[in-house]
């Protein structure tokens, strides 16, 4: 961890176990906007649970849950919204819902945002296996959880479950399909990653079966 804090440089290899302990971040030199609505980042979380071939976030963040309260999130998020106005805001972490002990956070950071009387909207990612679980097992939670966000970002890196196991990805392509369309049931905008790694590709030009069949994914 490097930073500053009231002008005194924090220079630490040790993991930040409390992140509320985090001071708020200064936006004055940077006013972010997209289409003339200002935004704001925020982080409430450094780990992830889980361990893809193909990304190297789990050795920088480490596997164990470290999170922010959920007061501690609405604090910030209130930081950004006086302090700078912004109306839409990224959640940064790299899987903010990856299980459903998460989900259950974030009602509790729905819930005190409509506390706060802050009228807000969100952008963030998701895992798309406990999507669909909890569509199946748990709409109301997925409801409640998912009630201020319009726009997530789905990761569906190939459409061939073989090559999903081998990334690790705990997830199957009938899922992500399911979840996707959970999420599109309740009016939510997706954006999609599908990863076309080199290897990949020379097995395509071998095998147009299986390329068509992720062209075939990605246009339904």
């Amino acid at each position: 961890m490097e930073g500053e804090k009231e002008g005194e440089p924090i220079i630490s290899e040790e993991p930040l176990l409390n992140l509320d302990s985090i001071p708020f971040a200064n936006y004055d030199s940077l006013k972010p906007s997209v289409l003339g609505i200002q935004t704001g980042s925020i982080f409430t979380s450094f780990s992830c649970p889980f361990r893809c071939k193909f990304c190297a976030n789990y050795n920088f963040t480490g596997a164990h849950g470290r999170r922010m309260s959920p007061k501690r999130v609405v604090e910030e998020i209130t930081h950004q919204n006086k302090g700078w106005g912004s109306t839409f805001f990224n959640y940064g972490d790299s899987t903010i819902l990856p299980n459903e002990a998460s989900f259950h956070k974030m009602v509790e950071i729905n819930n005190l945002l409509d506390k706060m009387g802050l009228e807000l909207d969100f952008f963030l990612s998701c895992h798309l296996d406990i999507i669909a679980r909890l569509d199946r097992e748990n709409p109301q939670l997925l409801d409640h959880a998912l009630r201020k966000a319009n726009i997530f970002f789905v990761g569906v890196e190939n459409v061939n479950n073989k090559i999903l196991f081998s990334y690790n990805k705990h997830l199957s392509s009938d899922n992500a399909k399911r979840g996707i369309d959970a999420l599109l049931k309740r009016g939510k905008m997706c954006r999609n990653i599908l990863l076309f790694t080199l290897l990949t590709i020379l097995i395509s030009i071998f095998c147009i079966k299986w390329f068509s069949k992720n062209i075939r994914y990605i246009l339904s």
